[in-house]
Order: C-alpha cells, then sequence, then structure tokens
C-alpha cells in the first residue's frame, strides 16, 4: 500500500469515530499527558487545534495554561506555518485557514530559531503512528518543516487503530520521541 492508500484507509477509520468516542478519547489522552514525564517538566508546550476527528488535546492545553505552562499552536501565514503562544483557548482562537480555530493575527508569531529554542515539548497529531515513532501525517510536511532542528521531545497522539508498525518514512520525516494511544 502507498503512502496514500495507508492514509485514506486510517481517514476513512477515523471518519468513523462518534462523538462519544472522540470525548472519551480526548479524556484519556488529558490523562496521559498530565502524567508524561516530559510533558511535566517543560515549562513551554506545543500543541494543536483537532480536525477532522483528530484526536483532541484541548482540554490538555488548557489544564497547561491554567498550571501556567506556556502554550504556543501553529497557525497558517501564506502557504507555511507559524508557532504562537496563547493565553486563553476560547478568546486567543478565530477561524482561520481552511475553517481551523488558530491563534488571532494581532498575536506575535515566533521565529523558528526562537521556536527551537522556546519550545520545550511537541505534542504531535497524526494519520497513523508506529510504536517506534513514526508518524504518518497529512501528506503536507506541516509539522516536519515546524518540528526541523527541535531537540523537544515529540509526543505524538492517536487512537488504538492509528497504531501500525508499517509507515514508509521519507528522508525529511521527523522522528516521534514516543506515542500515547488511547
Amino acid at each position: 500500500m502507498s503512502k496514500q492508500e495507508k492514509r485514506q484507509h486510517f481517514l476513512i477509520q477515523r471518519g468513523k469515530l462518534s462523538s462519544r468516542d472522540m470525548m472519551r478519547g480526548e479524556d484519556r489522552i488529558t490523562e496521559l499527558l498530565k502524567r508524561d514525564s516530559d510533558l511535566s517538566s517543560a515549562q513551554s508546550i506545543a500543541g494543536y487545534v483537532a480536525i477532522r476527528k483528530e484526536l483532541s488535546v484541548t482540554e490538555y492545553l488548557h489544564w497547561a495554561l491554567l498550571r501556567n505552562k506556556r502554550v504556543f499552536l501553529p497557525r497558517c501565514n501564506g502557504n507555511e506555518y507559524e508557532m504562537v503562544e496563547i493565553f486563553d483557548m476560547k478568546k486567543d482562537l478565530v477561524e482561520g485557514h481552511y475553517g481551523i480555530l488558530e491563534p488571532k493575527p494581532t498575536l506575535p508569531a515566533l521565529s523558528s530559531k526562537d521556536g527551537n529554542m522556546l519550545i520545550n515539548a511537541w505534542i504531535v497529531p497524526g494519520v497513523a503512528f508506529s510504536s517506534d515513532g513514526r508518524r504518518l501525517g497529512m501528506g503536507k510536511g506541516i509539522y516536519d518543516r515546524l518540528m526541523e532542528g527541535c531537540t523537544a521531545p515529540k509526543i505524538g497522539v492517536g487512537y488504538e487503530f492509528q497504531r501500525t508498525e508499517d509507515i514508509p518514512t521519507d528522508p525529511w520525516d521527523i522522528p516521534l520521541t514516543r506515542v500515547h494511544f488511547v
């Protein structure tokens, strides 16, 4: 199966999730992330806002903000993405590119150099993951470019059905430190 065929297979499976399954998944991943040693020690965390039935980490990010951790989310800027610090999961997000919630345009973006120095841990979505940290994304390389040169731990999160050991990689694919499955 090609990368695109694998991606399509897992997206179809994810599309079958019920609202109840998604809420249960968010509750379970929140508890796992609260106990993750790298996230516990991190003062600044890069996350994401879930789209198309991705596993949501919004509850965890809100929890992290309440504990005075710095939270950064991606924002589309033309053809590229940039990381932006947010302070409130409700007030600082607006509908952006592709109808996805992202940080307001008035919030300043990090330079890639600052992002690599400031972000202590990444929480990364995906279409499928292997146990050893290989990740199949949406095919645009967004997170691979955002995390390029970053030495901070990269933590993938997904549903158990997204686990597969058969993920082909390319030289530009950034491996994850670990993956939490629910």
